[in-house]
């Protein structure tokens, strides 16, 4: 069982995990909620703009941007789904080792803070703490995707021998051997300095010449792409990410497949989004309604069925 309800609502409702766990001992019950049922935040709303800043994600881009801002993506939402498939795999394998069910809670906000703490805990994973959190490398106004001749790229030296290549190519050479850039540490330490050079020398060529330089290389570089771009992807398009697919009401629709590959059970999408109420007689009578109770909860508008004419939701 899976819910994304706070639990004193899902209590009311008489579907709380103590109250489902008498009925099915040995259910994996997923509690996708807002905040950890522990925490004094537990009851409050939750959602994925509020928890970018709650978190403090939005104001880490003051040190980039210049202002507290959100991500343009639906980030914390698709982040806990992968979570809480995650927390489902291992109840359910615990179970098959056991025979034991549990209660799993993959809160929103600890999931985010946790994310952003695996490099962004930094000073602050010592106790005494050694300085301040946030990792100062990715929060560098500097790093950026740099103004080539004719568009944007990430240029990305990595390594001792990358660094050195970069400075040559870039005509300065003499940087190589420069103490400041001698090694990772060093690095860190002056990575304004650093990216600042790399976004000083990059309107020199266009992009497709930092490409192929950095390919000859082996530094890590790409091209920034508009969102529209990726449609037409060589190698998204090689792959068969984009995948065209038959709606049974919506007609021809263009989904991203699944991006993972396995080689004994590959993974595939195989029936359209669901149409409102479209299974709804199916899961009630799963649940061992009956004829007459089903048609009565149509009729009322509790429930919206596809099937039945007296449904309110019926379109």
């Amino acid at each position: 069982m899976v819910h994304n309800m706070r639990t004193n609502a899902i209590e009311r409702l008489g579907f709380g995990y103590d109250s489902v766990a008498n009925i099915q001992p040995d259910i994996v019950y997923c509690a996708a909620q807002g905040y950890g049922a522990a925490g004094p935040y537990c009851d409050r709303p939750a959602y994925d703009d509020a928890l970018q800043v709650e978190s403090g994600l939005a104001k880490l881009f003051e040190e980039t941007a210049g202002q507290p801002l959100l991500t343009p993506t639906i980030l914390v939402d698709k982040m806990v789904g992968i979570m809480t498939a995650q927390a489902i795999a291992i109840a359910l394998f615990h179970r098959e080792r056991t025979g034991e069910g549990q209660l799993v809670e993959v809160p929103m906000f600890e999931t985010l803070t946790s994310f952003l703490m695996v490099e962004h805990i930094y000073e602050r994973a010592f106790d005494p703490p050694l300085g301040p959190a946030g990792y100062k490398r990715v929060t560098t106004p500097a790093r950026k995707p740099y103004k080539t001749r004719d568009g944007y790229i990430c240029i990305l030296p990595y390594t001792d021998r990358q660094w050195r290549e970069f400075f040559n190519m870039s005509g300065r050479p003499e940087l190589t051997q420069d103490p400041r850039f001698a090694d990772y540490q060093t690095r860190n330490e002056h990575v304004d300095t650093l990216y600042g050079l790399i976004n000083e020398v990059a309107p020199q060529r266009t992009t497709k010449e930092w490409l192929a330089l950095c390919a000859d290389a082996d530094i890590p570089v790409a091209e920034a792409n508009e969102i529209n771009d990726l449609f037409n992807d060589e190698h998204l398009r090689e792959v068969g990410l984009f995948q065209r697919h038959e709606h049974p009401s919506e007609g021809a629709t263009v989904l991203a497949g699944p991006p993972v590959n396995m080689s004994k059970s590959p993974a595939s999408i195989r029936h359209p989004a669901p149409r409102l109420g479209q299974h709804s007689e199916e899961i009630l009578r799963e649940l061992c309604y009956n004829d007459d109770q089903i048609k009565a909860m149509c009729a009322t508008g509790a429930v919206i069925d596809e099937n039945h004419p007296g449904s309110k939701g019926k379109q």
